[in-house]
């Protein structure tokens, strides 16, 4: 499967003088992955984007001449390791990831959430790491790799309670702005929501105007572009803004709002 993928990347004449940049789209298996594609490559396609298996690659180029190389991961946590093909020295100056979540099963959002960050940052420091002096100082977060979170089927997601939709605002809000990530919620089905992400993507992968989100009230779809929401606005933790660990009070509050559910005797 990697090797096709790479014969196909090769066999795409670019011009070398062509700005490229790599967008990543990680997440679960179904999280709707494939469809925030398809919504970005083709706009007002009605086809069921199919499942993907590994790591599967696809381009775009703007009308100005520059090109996306677009990964999808496949397979969830079990095919993790294969973002070692598209992450790598070359690309990491000019790469976007996106991490999907599925709002459609909430207990799992936010594990799956930190589960991404970790590994992609794990992979970003040990490029950084072969890369020499000042390695450290650009691995404080996730390196310089411009981070979208995509919570999928909000549509679902929205016949939540109110409570439930605060919390989980709040604590996506809290560790997507740690990661200097931008939150936007997504539904194939509501065109306001799949013009957003895509027009954030064409601003991100080729320069192009987009104005900032700035959405935050919970009783809505969030769309938050990265740099206008503060720790000031999402509050302090339940414990308190003193708290020693405020990561640890933050998931506590989660599991509480969104405890998984009892295995089946």
């Amino acid at each position: 499967m990697i090797s096709d993928i790479w014969s196909i990347a090769e066999s795409v004449e670019i011009p070398i003088s062509s700005p490229q940049r790599t967008l990543l789209i990680v997440g679960e298996r179904k999280a709707g992955k494939s469809s925030i594609v398809q919504n970005f490559l083709l706009q007002n396609s009605e086809e069921a984007p199919k499942a993907t298996v590994a790591l599967e690659y696809k381009f775009a180029r703007s009308t100005s001449d520059s090109v996306a190389h677009i990964y999808e991961l496949g397979g969830g946590r079990l095919l993790s390791n294969l973002i070692n093909f598209p992450i790598t020295e070359e690309t990491l100056e000019n790469l976007i990831l996106i991490i999907a979540l599925d709002l459609s099963i909430p207990y799992k959002v936010l594990d799956s959430l930190l589960y991404w960050f970790q590994v992609s940052k794990a992979r970003i420091e040990e490029i950084q790491e072969k890369g020499g002096k000042g390695a450290g100082k650009k691995a404080k977060n996730i390196g310089t790799a411009k981070i979208m979170v995509i919570g999928c089927k909000y549509d679902i997601f929205a016949n939540q309670e109110s409570e439930s939709r605060k919390w989980m605002g709040r604590v996506l809000r809290y560790f997507c702005l740690k990661n200097k990530a931008s939150l936007f919620y997504y539904s194939s089905n509501e065109a306001r929501l799949s013009g957003a992400v895509r027009q954030t993507l064409s601003h991100y992968l080729f320069d192009e105007n987009v104005r900032a989100y700035d959405q935050k009230d919970h009783s809505q779809a969030l769309q938050i572009s990265e740099g206008v929401d503060s720790f000031e606005l999402i509050g302090p933790p339940p414990g308190g803004k003193n708290v020693d660990n405020p990561d640890y009070e933050w998931k506590k509050a989660f599991a509480k709002t969104f405890p998984k559910p009892e295995k089946r005797k």
